[in-house]
């Protein structure tokens, strides 16, 4: 019997980049490599943030209860440590701002062959050939077990937008920076840590690091 659990995850942004405007640019893998890559670009107001370790921004999806939120470190920091002192809290200090956004187009998969890793979990009865019971779920009671589990997860970075909800805003905040406040430059041409977080729940449905176009 093989267990396959299976995530994909594709939707339309509430504002779309114009194709028109992407172009190949370089993105830095590490400090002896580059590598040219399609770079979308868009101007407008979005969930911004930034300290003296990253700066991180939120592309909305659809309607806005799905945010693709990317965290960039600064020069002095790096994907791994933006992990390592990584608090949820965090997006609470999100607010919109006027700015302009440099993204690669990409598609990401990832695949994980996960017996091991549960077994760890404690769920090993159901690996072992004799001590399985899936009796329940065959005919004759016929002796099963897990022989394989997997798991695989796609996420697809486009221009793909709504033009509908490109022009709504419902969303006011008192907290927004003050009209005077100069726009933030947000350029991910470097390794950068990505999340996709529902709005209502505040659930991360995905995440990953973005390491090579």
């Amino acid at each position: 019997m093989i267990l396959i659990n299976a995530i994909y995850f594709k939707a339309q942004w509430e504002n779309k980049f114009d194709k028109n405007l992407t172009e190949n640019k370089d993105f830095v893998v590490n400090k002896n490599k580059k590598v040219k890559v399609p770079m979308m670009k868009i101007n407008g107001k979005f969930p911004y943030y930034s300290n003296d370790k990253f700066q991180a921004v939120g592309l909305p999806y659809g309607k806005g209860n799905f945010i693709f939120y990317v965290f960039l470190p600064n020069d002095n920091s790096s994907v791994e440590e933006i992990i390592t002192n990584f608090d949820l809290n965090i997006f609470s200090n999100f607010r919109n701002k006027e700015g302009r956004i440099e993204l690669p187009r990409f598609k990401s998969e990832y695949k994980k062959e996960l017996p091991n890793t549960l077994k760890k979990l404690g769920l090993k009865n159901a690996f072992d050939e004799k001590l399985a019971d899936f009796n329940k779920l065959t005919e004759n009671k016929l002796k099963v077990f897990i022989s394989k589990s997997s798991h695989k997860a796609v996420i697809e970075v486009n221009e793909e937008g709504t033009e509908a909800a490109a022009v709504t805003d419902v969303q006011v905040s008192l907290t927004s920076a003050p009209i005077f406040d100069k726009p933030f430059e947000f350029i991910a041409n470097k390794p950068f840590l990505y999340f996709i977080k529902e709005k209502n729940t505040n659930s991360i449905v995905f995440s990953g690091i973005l390491n090579n176009p």
